[in-house]
């Protein structure tokens, strides 16, 4: 488990760049799997995978919060 002053400091950076809350949402998830040993940062495959996850998640400025 993460500290809250960590998971609020993902939610605040979120916010203040204009991202979905869904995008710290998913970077605290791949931090806490990675802080209990569920997961490798070193795992390439793995690694690969959660990055596309949250590149998913990311508001590109091409776009809006609703994907438009």
């Amino acid at each position: 488990m993460l500290k809250s002053e960590i998971t609020s400091s993902f939610q605040k950076a979120v916010e203040a760049e204009g991202q979905p809350p869904e995008l710290a949402t998913k970077l605290i998830k791949w931090m806490e799997s990675v802080v209990d040993n569920s997961e490798d940062i070193n795992n390439k495959d793995a690694y690969k995978r959660r990055c596309d996850v949250c590149f998913d998640a990311t508001i590109t400025p091409k776009e809006d919060a609703h994907g438009n």
